[in-house]
């Protein structure tokens, strides 16, 4: 995710075995301890090998030590190391020939050190072996995380498969029966509906899935202001209370002061919506989930108790971590895709403020804590969230440029039911040529047209004086800051994500952005100037 790397702390070595009679092994033992080394003074050919098993930062072996019996032993054990792992092996002998080097064929990972010696000398050797060692107990880590992360996102596949699926058949048995004659109006209205819920069950799906590759790819912009937290947690716990009554879950809000933070209101918001959803999500009928919103210190505070399924001791290292859910199967009652917590961490990060998860066990409840920094003095003329002004509801001469034939029909029609008359273009050369003899309100245009896509209708119509206060509003499949940004350059005035909440495109028909009025009034002007 987006934000600082924090570097690994370096993975603990275990011991440096010594195998050595007597007095020598005693000696070495002591300085390489001196050294900084941890060491462990083999007592046997058994402990030896036992302890090899265990894992080892090298082996200090004395060749009177390495007998018949021993050999093929040692030999065998270094043979099934893991693939990351080459045990550097220390032969301390008396004379360094041939005949010695080809008894200890096979060690691997083997450096002959002749006596007598210099201690420094061995404490070097052994240094650099360590060093090197070290280095392969972090590809063992790198490797074990990568295996864990491969193993999380096939998890994760699998769930995604099955989270949209579930709301596909829904859908799919809607259309069967809409095709079917003389449907009551009530049953139109119970399908039309289930439809609209399960649409946009599966469209805040994607944009868990898009929200997750901007914060990897750092792409996150927020809109920084002053915001009343309490406003944003209400609204959120309000929303919620309908699917909580709904399992006999009880939900409270206290939450009675102004907390004024600095932030992105909208941001916000989403996460306390993954809080609360997850909250419910895995509470029990009957039991309880409290919010509490307060001030502590130079922090606001908010908090989530829950009396649902807990957490285990083992997930809590990990439960902020993206595809990471505590219920795995496929029959899993709660649902989702494991992102929400993930998305929960990186906005609460983005906003300056930590996020931390506790729990006393499975069946034991959950709490969640997020910090925030106060702003101390809020801004005049502060966000707060929700409060829409009221709607012009004039009706719109409208282009809709889209190349995709039933998207296009079904859009018409909803601006057509809402008073609006309706001109259709399918490609972007097409709708250029039709604008530039036509002056329309609004122009709603796809990005992703064939041949000339919808930055270049949209820098095309700016370049017509006809068009330089229409309103234009961008559709993509792509809703990030980078899209946005690029879409207001070529000289559109908004930018809505698919798939379409139609309540929201008829609210930014009915209430032009100001850009759109300014441009018209400064087009007015020049016009007058002229005259």
């Amino acid at each position: 995710m987006s934000g600082e790397v924090k570097a690994k702390p370096a993975p603990e070595l275990p011991p440096v075995l010594i195998h050595a009679p007597g007095r020598d092994g005693a000696l070495s033992c002591s300085i390489l301890t001196r050294a900084g080394h941890s060491c462990h003074r083999c007592t046997s050919d058994e402990d030896l090998l036992g302890r090899l098993c265990d894992g080892a930062s090298a082996l200090l072996i004395a060749e009177e030590c390495l007998t018949d019996a021993l050999l093929p032993a040692l030999r065998e054990t270094l043979s099934a190391q893991s693939a990351w792992s080459d045990l550097p092996v220390f032969v301390v002998t008396l004379r360094h020939d041939a005949s010695v080097l080809q008894r200890l064929d096979g060690l691997g990972n083997l450096a002959v050190l002749t006596r007598p010696m210099a201690p420094e000398a061995l404490v070097s050797a052994v240094a650099l072996a360590v060093r090197a060692r070290r280095r392969q107990f972090e590809v063992r880590d790198l490797l074990k995380s990568q295996l864990d992360q491969a193993r999380r996102k096939d998890e994760f596949m699998a769930m995604l498969a099955h989270e949209l699926r579930n709301p596909l058949a829904p859908v799919r048995y809607a259309a069967h029966m809409i095709q079917a004659a003389d449907l009551p109006r009530e049953r139109r209205m119970v399908i039309a509906a289930l439809v609209d819920k399960q649409v946009a069950h599966m469209g805040r799906l994607i944009e868990q899935l898009l929200d997750v590759t901007r914060m990897n790819r750092g792409m996150i912009e927020l809109e920084h202001e002053a915001v009343d937290l309490r406003e944003v947690v209400r609204q959120a716990v309000d929303a919620h209370r309908a699917v909580a009554s709904a399992r006999n879950i009880a939900l409270s809000c206290d939450a009675a002061d102004a907390v004024w933070i600095q932030g992105d209101a909208t941001r916000l918001r989403q996460v306390t919506d993954n809080l609360l959803d997850n909250a419910v999500k895995y509470s029990f009928a009957g039991g309880r989930v409290r919010v509490t919103l307060d001030h502590d210190g130079a922090d606001a505070r908010l908090r989530l108790d829950d009396e649902g399924d807990g957490i285990a001791a083992a997930d809590l290292g990990s439960i902020f971590e993206p595809f990471v859910q505590g219920d795995r199967s496929l029959d899993r009652a709660a649902g989702g895709l494991g992102l929400g917590l993930s998305m929960v961490r990186s906005l609460v990060e983005l906003h300056g403020g930590s996020v931390h998860a506790q729990s006393d066990g499975k069946g034991r409840g959950s709490r969640f804590e997020v910090r925030l920094p106060l702003l101390r003095q809020p801004l005049a003329g502060a966000a707060q969230p929700g409060g829409d002004a009221g709607a012009d509801d004039r009706a719109l001469d409208i282009l809709l440029v889209e190349d995709n034939t039933d998207a296009a029909d079904v859009l018409r029609m909803v601006l057509e039911m809402s008073g609006h008359r309706v001109v259709v273009a399918h490609a972007g050369d097409v709708a250029v040529d039709v604008a530039a003899d036509m002056r329309f309100d609004a122009v709603v245009c796809d990005i992703g047209l064939p041949g000339l896509d919808g930055y270049g209708v949209a820098r095309a119509l700016r370049a017509m004086e006809l068009h330089r206060g229409t309103f234009l509003l961008a559709v993509t499949g792509y809703g990030d800051a980078a899209s946005h940004q690029k879409g207001m350059e070529a000289g559109f005035d908004d930018l809505l994500a698919k798939p379409l909440q139609a309540e929201r495109l008829l609210q930014l028909l009915a209430r032009p952005p100001v850009r759109a009025a300014q441009q018209a009034a400064a087009s007015a002007t020049a016009l007058r100037q002229r005259d």
